[in-house]
Order: C-alpha cells, then structure tokens, then sequence
C-alpha cells in the first residue's frame, strides 16, 4: 500500500510544519533572552514564509489531472481490499490518513493566522501603511473561509422504508433477541 506521506507535496507540507515549529522554538528562546517584543514579529514573518513556501513548493508539484486520478483511484483500491482482506489494519490505516488530514487543515489555520498577523507586524515595525497587502489579507480570509465551510459537508437525509412485522419478520425477530440477550446480560 502507497504511504501518503511519502508524497511530494505531503513532504512539502512536513517542510513548512517544521519551520513553523522552528520559529516557535526561536520565540522560545527570544523569550529566555529578554527579547519577547519581538515574538509576533519573527512569527508572523515565519507563518508569512512558510504560507508563502507552501504555496509555491505546491505549484511546482506537477501532476496531470489523470495522472492524480489514477493514483487516487489505485490508492481508494488498495484500501477496499485492505478493508476485505484485515478490517485491523484498515483501521489503523484510516485512523493515520484521518490525523494527517487533521494536521494539513490545522496547519493551514495556523499558517493563516500567522501570515494574517505577520502583514501587521511587518507594518507595524517598518512604520508603514500596509494597505496594499489588504487584498492579499482578505484572500487569505477567503481561503479560510473556503477551508471552513468545506468541513461542514451536509448529505440529505436517507430515505428508506419502515421495517414491520409483516414486511421484515426475520429482522424483528433478531433484533428482539438481541434485546432480550443484553437485557440478561445487564441483570
């Protein structure tokens, strides 16, 4: 099975989390030194670089369309046979690419945030209006809005059929069973 973080961009992604957790270890140590003024400075420029490194180390990861697709496809194969042939594994194995999806959207919300605040701090030490980078702010404000508002995925409600006596005996009969089973289990 094809390890998702052995990926290009996924390698990408680990580059700009690591400088990010870099410049917090510099603001820790910014902090011990007596020099805490500075802290929003170095990491809002820190979040501003790795935003910036992210994007563009993600536009020259160079895909085609089918070649992505065919991956994704042999990728979602994979894991159908892995769930058919060791459901254990499966789920250590969807478990892993849930928490790394996890972390890319977390890392996206801090790397926001942080390049949001690094255009503040960047105006605030050079003593400069920094309204020219209010489109590059508000675009950033839209990919934040993007990322949310793709996490809140409503399907509409599954229409199905009543179960009754007479249309599914067997079902009402296990289910009655089972009831009764865990009923005694519980006295």
């Amino acid at each position: 099975m094809r390890n998702p973080r052995t990926g290009l961009l996924d390698k990408y992604i680990f580059i700009s989390a690591g400088l990010v957790g870099f410049s917090a270890v510099l603001c820790v140590v910014m902090a011990f030194t007596g020099a805490a003024e500075d802290i929003p400075f170095v990491m809002g420029v820190m979040g501003l670089a790795s935003f910036a490194l992210l994007f563009f180390l993600s536009l020259a990861y160079k895909k085609s369309p089918e070649d992505q697709q065919r991956l994704d496809k042999d990728f979602f194969l994979s894991l159908v046979n892995l769930s058919e042939e060791d459901p254990k594994q499966f789920y250590k194995e969807f478990k892993r690419l849930l928490g790394h999806g996890t972390r890319y959207i977390i890392l996206l919300f801090v790397l926001i945030f942080l390049s949001i605040e690094g255009i503040i701090a960047i105006g605030i030490e050079a003593q400069v209006s920094v309204g020219g980078f209010g489109i590059f702010v508000a675009g950033l404000f839209g990919v934040l809005f993007t990322i949310i508002k793709s996490l809140y995925i409503k399907y509409p409600p599954v229409e199905g059929y009543e179960l009754t006596a007479e249309n599914a005996p067997e079902i009402l009969e296990t289910i009655e069973r089972a009831r009764l089973k865990n009923k005694r289990a519980e006295t």
